[in-house]
């Protein structure tokens, strides 16, 4: 696999974990509006998941950022 296409792989991974964080993040304003009762498990599996994919999202920048200062490109 050429570096490019290891380049091209993880900025993949980054673009699906970024669109899957905001779309978690919406899900969870919309419980937070909904109130507080009721909605607690599903709030905090919500932001358990924020975090587990902000994770992620950071792993593939850096992965990416290593890669192109590694002369990759």
């Amino acid at each position: 696999m050429s570096h490019q296409q290891l380049i091209d792989e993880w900025v993949n991974r980054l673009l699906e974990d970024s669109a899957l964080l905001r779309d978690l993040q919406r899900d969870l304003l919309d419980l937070r509006k909904d109130g507080p009762h009721g909605q607690r498990t599903p709030a905090k599996t919500h932001l358990t998941l924020c975090r587990l994919a902000r994770r992620s999202v950071k792993a593939a920048s850096s992965k990416v950022r290593s890669l192109h200062i590694g002369g990759a490109i």
